[in-house]
């Protein structure tokens, strides 16, 4: 099927290599468009170099998937050059240290639940948003049997907590508007 997503727009995070290089060139070898998004100083000329040769059309965009405005301007950049995000694929991720829970160093565990999590939540946020308004789309987050099982103190969590968000994000009553207030806490 090598025209299965032609005219289509997909975005991913964490394409700089591994799974998100490999994925930017599948879509593109079904006729997307790419949005590239990794960190300012990761290389990204392979995944556009590969996507070229594919076939595809790519962008690139340098962000932090862990602050908001940088997501807000990946998704703003996605339409402003391609009119359109049909496909997110919510990648980005890192392993972190990996050792012992009880000599986890705390500033590792927030890195890596910045990054996994954090990441995938503002993602959700802004590209379900514009998908809303455009009438649908499809988003893909990357877990891991790491969230299904246990492994490294930090990464298994944080798998564990896309699950969850992406169980959450899967609702009906996810993509709606609501004028309530957040419910108390059940004591």
């Amino acid at each position: 099927m090598p025209d299965r997503f032609e005219g289509k727009v997909v975005v991913i995070t964490g394409a700089a290599g591994g799974i998100g290089r490999a994925t930017a060139v599948r879509f593109a070898s079904e006729g997307a468009n790419i949005l590239a998004v990794d960190l300012p100083n990761s290389v990204l000329d392979e995944t556009v170099a590969a996507v070229q040769r594919a076939g595809g059309q790519i962008a690139t965009y340098p962000a932090d998937v862990t602050v908001a405005s940088d997501v807000d301007r990946y998704v703003q950049s996605a339409l402003d050059q391609f009119g359109q995000i049909d496909v997110f694929f919510n990648n980005a991720g890192i392993e972190g240290w990996v050792g012992p829970l009880l000599d986890y160093p705390e500033h590792e565990f927030d890195r890596v639940f910045a990054v996994n999590v954090k990441g995938v939540f503002l993602g959700l946020q802004a590209v379900g948003r514009a998908m809303r308004q455009a009438g649908g789309g499809a988003i893909i987050n990357t877990a891991s049997v790491a969230g299904l099982q246990a492994t490294a103190a930090a990464y298994g969590a944080s798998k564990s907590a896309v699950v969850g968000l992406t169980k959450s994000a899967a609702t009906p009553s996810s993509t709606t508007t609501s004028e309530s207030t957040p419910s108390a806490p059940v004591p």
